[in-house]
């Protein structure tokens, strides 16, 4: 079970449209990477989202990060999801800290939203709280 993983939702009921684990292993370190997109209509009724990854194999050394940095930039959006970016909508006013919708052309709507990250390599465990606030005054 030691190169198992879960995941938990603490609001029951979340659904998970597409869930995806990417590895890279580069000279000296190595990266994994878990993206999910959730069903909306799952998340309409909360004002956060609570998850917890359960990664055994995480340690007190490893680094967890945040890609929304990254994704928040059409450019670099463009590039991870092989698709223009034909609209992007700050959530924030232009803030570009709360979360961004971006337009594709070849697909639906896509909403990035931070995360913030709780470590707890003792027993396994990475919580994440993700805050619905702004996303839900921007529903479109």
């Amino acid at each position: 079970m030691d190169n198992s993983f879960f995941i938990r939702d603490n609001q029951n009921g979340l659904r998970l449209k597409r869930f995806h684990i990417c590895s890279w292993e580069f000279n000296n370190s190595c990266l994994i990477e878990f993206g999910m997109e959730v069903d909306a209509e799952s998340i309409k009724n909360l004002n956060n989202l609570i998850l917890d990854l359960y990664v055994p194999w995480a340690t007190r050394n490893s680094k967890i990060s945040d890609f929304y940095g990254k994704l928040n930039n059409s450019e670099n959006s463009r590039f991870i999801f092989n698709d223009s970016v034909s609209n992007t909508i700050y959530l924030d006013d232009g803030q570009n800290l709360q979360g961004v919708i971006h337009e594709f052309s070849g697909r639906n709507k896509l909403c990035l939203l931070p995360i913030k990250f709780q470590n707890k390599p003792e027993i396994g465990k990475v919580s994440m709280e993700i805050d619905l606030t702004e996303y839900k005054k921007n529903q479109i």
